[in-house]
């Protein structure tokens, strides 16, 4: 409590809080036009990938700012990554599998420093195991195309034929969220084998089928690769139209088993 003029505090202890709350300002502009900068850096280097480009992890605490520090150096590090595969088209070449590994290896943080040398270093040898991710690619899909227990005699396990039925893959809302990565890979392993790159969005198989169904007057869609009819049991029926590229799927699932028979050997 105090009466008249005299104030709580000594004079100079006023006059000290002032000066470091001004100088503490200074830095809280200084240090948010940095963050600011970064963003805007940070958004010119992932593009329209909107989300990559965040510079404070969610629900940051003031009380620890060292800690805070290293999560959102970690954060942004592996955004960066994740744009820089976003951006080689990594994930849509790879199988499932191995685009999920990957997934994992950024979220882990087992990628090396970003720098140039380790970044060509990335790509180089991208570049080099590129047919054997685009094998692998290949071969999910013809499992995926002929599960060993589907019980139609259009899914042959030895080799896919000119149909096959896809099961539990169309429901109520569209393509089921399983199904449709799988519906993915096997337009861009076409697409691939086609020399045409991979399968983009919205002309990619699972978002055509999506977009058909939603108008409820037809259960059929014609691609450039396949004719599809869909049915109230969900299954889903597609016909091949190139069959000399099912016939280059045969070739790798017959060269992989093999492979896989030459190292049982062993």
């Amino acid at each position: 409590m105090f009466t008249g003029n005299t104030l709580p505090i000594k004079q100079i202890t006023a006059e000290k809080i002032i000066t470091l709350y001004q100088e503490a300002d200074k830095n809280i502009i200084q240090a948010f036009d940095l963050l600011i900068s970064a963003k805007k850096m940070l958004s010119e280097a992932v593009g329209d990938k909107s989300h990559l480009d965040s510079v404070i992890p969610r629900n940051i605490c003031d009380y620890d700012l060292e800690r805070e520090k290293k999560t959102s150096r970690k954060m942004v590090k592996k955004n960066i990554w994740r744009a820089i595969t976003d951006k080689c088209q990594v994930h849509e070449m790879m199988s499932i599998k191995a685009s999920k590994e990957m997934q994992e290896q950024i979220e882990k943080e087992d990628l090396p420093e970003l720098t140039i040398e380790n970044l060509q270093g990335f790509l180089s040898n991208l570049g080099d195991s590129l047919p054997n991710l685009i094998n692998k690619a290949i071969i999910e899909v013809f499992e995926f195309l002929t599960p060993q227990r589907s019980g139609y005699v259009t899914n042959k396990k030895q080799e896919l034929g000119e149909r096959v039925i896809i099961s539990y893959c169309v429901d109520h809302w569209g393509v089921s969220h399983h199904k449709r990565q799988y519906l993915q890979a096997l337009d861009n392993v076409f697409h691939l084998l086609d020399g045409k790159g991979i399968a983009k969005h919205p002309f990619n198989l699972p978002t055509l089928l999506e977009n058909e169904k939603r108008k409820k007057d037809t259960n059929t869609l014609e691609t450039e690769y396949f004719s599809c009819k869909w049915f109230k049991n969900r299954n889903l029926h597609l016909k091949f139209k190139r069959f000399d590229l099912v016939q280059q799927i045969n070739q790798k699932a017959g060269e992989n088993r093999v492979k896989d028979s030459t190292k049982g050997a062993l």
